[in-house]
């Protein structure tokens, strides 16, 4: 009976030290399970804090990449071209009209990152997710009217500078037509008025190209200076 006795209490013990060695062990594992998780929480937050500010920053360079455009200035040549060329008039007002609406865009972007910096900071990611949609899509928006705008601007400022380049091109073969006249006057004595008529006519025609030009008339400059040029192969025919 003592035996016995002594092996139930052993058996006892024994069984209590399990219960209590999985009771320890599974604490341990619930602790690590819970640390693992937060690892995992707080991971998972700063990298998406991490997106959300590299969103921002890309937003800020691409603002500033729309700010760059000399827009102002651009618009100052077109309202003074527009102003004594009517044929213009309605797309330099136009221009404007996109140009004002790409200003107030601007502004908007801004103050769109600026309320998204503040939604990360404060950990409001879900809505700091959704205002930086919103501001993509502006951006998108500003992005196509700002390339549309840049080419228009473009195309009216750079006619004044094709139309000066073509012109000084036939400025240069005129002289060169001259003085090889004027070096050998006597092998053109046959047809002298002829020249002198020609030639003539087109330093007129420079004149009036200039004033045309001053005008901001590109079309009818362009005109005139397929005539100067026709006006010079004439005169280029009759030294040959």
């Amino acid at each position: 009976m003592y035996c016995d006795k002594i092996g139930y209490e052993v058996i006892t013990v024994s069984f209590d030290a399990l219960l209590d060695n999985i009771k320890n062990t599974y604490w341990i594992y619930v602790v690590i399970a819970v640390v693992l998780i937060l690892i995992i929480v707080i991971w998972s937050r700063s990298s998406r804090r991490r997106k959300l500010q590299k969103r921002i920053n890309d937003g800020q360079v691409r603002i500033n990449n729309i700010k760059s455009h000399p827009f102002a200035v651009d618009i100052a040549k077109t309202d003074a071209i527009a102003r004594v060329n009517s044929d213009i008039k309605e797309t330099a007002a136009q221009c404007k009209q996109d140009y004002e609406q790409i200003s107030a865009n601007v502004k908007t972007m801004v103050s769109n990152l600026q309320d998204a910096n503040e939604l990360v900071i404060a950990s409001k990611f879900r809505d700091c997710e959704a205002k930086l949609d919103e501001n993509d899509e502006l951006i998108k928006e500003t992005d196509k009217l700002t390339l549309k705008l840049d080419g228009v601007l473009n195309s009216i400022l750079n006619q004044a500078t094709m139309q000066r380049q073509k012109i000084n091109e036939l400025k240069n073969r005129f002289h060169l037509i001259k003085s090889q006249i004027n070096e050998n006057p006597n092998e053109y004595t046959f047809c002298w008025e002829s020249l002198d008529k020609i030639t003539n006519n087109i330093s007129h025609q420079f004149s009036d190209f200039e004033a045309i030009m001053d005008a901001s008339k590109y079309d009818d400059a362009a005109g005139l200076s397929q005539t100067i040029a026709a006006s010079i192969d004439e005169l280029d025919d009759l030294v040959k």
